[in-house]
């Protein structure tokens, strides 16, 4: 039997090489630009395979090291080590996938945020294959997010500078004009009275309106942490806050049954709180109604404020969220104008939109999306 190789045979030989090493090209390139390092367990042979990338991150030689775990491990930075350790001796136990985010302390002295994920290639009957996994620098990443945050504080402190400048004074204002008023009321005129009325009547609003914007410049600066909530129950909650209202209006408030999400409890509560305020104070009904309902779009879960009240015109649907803007005067409907501008702050806090559909003399509905995180199918209305 002629064992000699055809010219076909190497053609193609030659072709399957060259597609490999084009390949092996394109994926060195990718981890490069990606700042990206990767590695291959083969849980059969007990093969470990490193890319040049990871060997590039790890700042190793290529062909002076073999491929070890502890290569790893020995530089991540001491104050990560038992959070590794416990992560991966926990994760050992089981074949799920998973991720983490620690810091590299290499050889040359720099120190890397890495974020670790592995994942695991299963057969047809659910036995491991291979196990892979990805290290991407996130130093550019942790950069911004340090800088987004040292400016979050330094907007809270420049919050709270303002807002203690202004109320001295103002408190001073606000003092003297009770003191004129009590003490000089009848040396004055009609007119003279008014102005002093009107005085404290600015004074108490500025003051007011003081407060309002340290409040929210803080709602991201000291925000509480995201934890598993019953959105029912937030709402429930701020209904309660809002039960003289809602009995002084003989208004009807009804509800889906709302998923369990990870939010800040107390800022979802007062989201609901100024919506629910929106929908009864805007409203010439003889019986104000307000249904809340949810859908499940996507990865988000959509939540709708549905209103008969007066409505909104097209041409104010963007302005209604922005700080101080009103529609309408303080002797048409109280407000200050501020209820919207939170709720957009903490739904953007939460990573969703929030955005209005109205029509005057008809109604508004406000909605606004909230990421799903272990929640249950949407229920009938309770």
């Amino acid at each position: 039997m002629d064992t000699t190789t055809t010219p076909a045979i190497q053609n193609l030989t030659t072709s399957v090489h060259e597609t490999l090493e084009t390949l092996l090209f394109l994926i060195e390139r990718a981890e490069a630009f990606a700042g990206l390092g990767s590695w291959i367990f083969y849980n059969p042979t007990g093969k470990l395979h490193f890319s040049r990338g990871l060997y590039h991150l790890l700042q190793l030689d290529s062909i002076a090291h073999t491929a070890e775990f502890y290569d790893i491990i020995k530089i991540v930075h001491p104050e990560d080590q038992e959070l590794v350790e416990q992560h991966y001796s926990e994760r050992m136990k089981n074949s799920d996938d998973h991720d983490i985010t620690y810091r590299l302390l290499r050889p040359d002295g720099l120190i890397i945020h890495v974020h670790d994920r592995c994942e695991r290639k299963l057969n047809s009957v659910g036995k491991i294959i291979c196990t892979v996994g990805f290290l991407k620098n996130i130093n550019d990443i942790k950069e911004k997010e340090d800088n987004l945050q040292r400016c979050r504080l330094g907007m809270d402190e420049f919050a709270r500078s303002v807002s203690h400048d202004l109320h001295e004074p103002l408190r001073a204002i606000n003092n003297f004009n009770r003191l004129l008023q009590m003490q000089y009321a009848e040396k004055l005129d009609d007119k003279g009275r008014d102005f002093i009325h009107r005085c404290l009547n600015a004074g108490r609003n500025l003051e007011s309106r003081i407060d309002n914007l340290l409040m929210l410049s803080r709602l991201e600066s000291r925000g509480k942490s995201f934890v598993s909530s019953d959105l029912n129950t937030l709402l429930l909650e701020a209904q309660t806050k809002l039960q003289q209202l809602i009995n002084s209006r003989d208004a009807k408030i009804t509800a889906c049954r709302l998923p369990t999400l990870t939010v800040d409890a107390d800022q979802i509560r007062t989201l609901f709180y100024h919506l629910l305020v929106n929908s009864l104070r805007y409203n010439k009904s003889n019986r104000p109604i307000v249904d809340i309902e949810c859908r499940r779009k996507g990865s988000y879960h959509q939540i709708s404020v549905r209103d008969n009240g007066i409505g909104i015109d097209k041409q104010f649907h963007q302005g209604i969220f922005m700080v101080f803007q009103r529609l309408h005067t303080q002797k048409e409907y109280e407000g200050e104008g501020i209820g919207l501008a939170v709720a957009k702050k903490i739904v953007e806090r939460h990573g969703g939109t929030v955005w209005v559909e109205a029509e005057p003399a008809i109604g508004s509905t406000f909605h606004f999306t909230l990421p799903e995180s272990n929640a249950g199918e949407v229920a009938e209305k309770i």
